[in-house]
């Protein structure tokens, strides 16, 4: 943007300069346009040559009004003398991180209130001046943040979340009536393991966590069964008796207690922002609480390959492949068609190669990227609550052509 200033106001220096060649009367300080004087237009910039970028300390005649088009090098760098008006546009080219790509690059972002005010005092160093901030000049409702950001950012912050999906699920469970359960699930979700089994015993382990927790819509239902469970036992066990009961069913005690202690934290969270803290209506049903996930997590689905071995992203098609620790990995039962996942990462061949259930129809060979924190959901819920996201494109399609298959 900068730049394109930049080149802008040296094309018309240089017709000012040619129209000061060849008309006499432009030495005198008369202009095309009557009652206004002509521009010298300079630009500032760090890549500029060093002969260059003196010529701004040159003292304008009166025939003349000299304008600086400058980076945010002349925010702190350079001091200028005689500067009557700042216009400051609001932005900046800085440099940033990109985490997709692990490469740093110069990108256009918004200033900070303190650069805005550093740019400001640029005006009327040495005499009477004015800063015009061109940000001023946008409506109420041209906010980058809108008040749905705000929320999002305040639920992160009191929450210590570090993903904003987490909190866009929180405010959805509001919505959905299953704010208690969606907390536990958010705070099940920073503990790296919560299922545990000894050297092994994982077949006998699996087994047990199936039986005694086990949910058919997937991996976040059954973790808050875990859970639900070892608070009970909280309140009727002893430490050393629930301490044996995690052993036996397998749980890691002190994952849990963080956990436990992360959900109220969330819940005192939620009272101070006055937003409700209620359960799903009737209670146990896994719809809500679904449906609250996809609200936040609507950007993480999947669909069923048409071999039945493995999952595709609904974007880009990339193959995805369930964990072997996934409740869902070694159902019985086919595969759900569509999945909502919270985890991605490479598993190892060891952890593929010796895991069991694969049954016919899961193919042959692992495929590296594989998820976890996997749960089943409905296509139609993705038209109904993120059409902001699947509202163009091949997305819709994919999902229309999935509703009219399956209905």
């Amino acid at each position: 943007m900068v730049g394109d200033l930049v080149d802008e106001y040296r094309n018309r220096k240089e017709r000012f300069s040619q129209t000061k060649s060849s008309t006499p009367s432009s030495t005198k300080g008369s202009s095309s346009t009557p009652g206004y004087r002509p521009l010298r237009c300079l630009p500032l910039h760090g890549a500029l040559p060093q002969t260059d970028q003196l010529r701004i300390f040159d003292r304008p005649t009166r025939a003349c009004r000299k304008v600086i088009v400058a980076t945010n090098i002349a925010e702190a760098s350079v001091t200028l003398p005689g500067i009557s008006y700042v216009v400051d546009c609001g932005f900046a080219r800085l440099r940033a991180y990109n985490p997709t790509n692990a490469l740093e690059a110069l990108v256009t972002l918004p200033t900070s209130q303190a650069s805005a005010r550093q740019r400001a005092g640029r005006a009327g160093r040495t005499r009477t001046g004015e800063a015009v901030a061109l940000g001023a000049l946008d409506p109420d409702t041209g906010r980058l943040t809108m008040p749905r950001g705000l929320r999002l950012a305040e639920v992160s912050t009191a929450c210590g979340l570090d993903q904003p999906s987490a909190a866009a699920a929180l405010l959805g469970a509001c919505e959905e009536g299953c704010s208690q359960e969606v907390a536990a699930i958010v705070a099940l979700m920073q503990i790296q393991r919560i299922f545990v089994t000894s050297a092994g015993q994982k077949r006998t382990g699996d087994r047990v966590r199936r039986q005694l927790f086990g949910c058919r819509q997937g991996d976040h239902l059954t973790e808050l069964n875990a859970f639900t469970a070892y608070e009970h036992q909280t309140t009727q066990c002893s430490p050393s008796e629930l301490k044996a009961w995690c052993r036996d069913a397998g749980l890691n005690e002190r994952g849990l207690s963080h956990a436990l202690t992360l959900r109220d934290r969330i819940g005192a969270m939620f009272a101070r922002l006055k937003l409700p803290w209620v359960r799903a209506e009737p209670e146990g049903n896994p719809e809500p609480v679904l449906r609250a996930l996809v609200r936040g997590y609507f950007h993480q689905v999947a669909r069923l390959a048409p071999s039945g071995s493995h999952y595709l992203t609904v974007r880009g098609d990339h193959q995805l492949r369930l964990h072997p620790n996934s409740i869902l990995f070694s159902s019985t039962s086919k595969w759900p068609a569509w999945i909502l996942f919270t985890h991605v990462y490479l598993a190892t061949s060891a952890e593929l190669s010796g895991a069991t259930g694969f049954g016919e129809n899961r193919g042959p060979g692992p495929v590296p990227t594989c998820v976890s924190g996997v749960s089943a959901i409905q296509a139609d819920w993705l038209l109904e609550l993120a059409p902001h996201y699947y509202q163009y494109g091949t997305d819709r399609e994919h999902v229309e052509r999935a509703l009219r298959i399956t209905g």
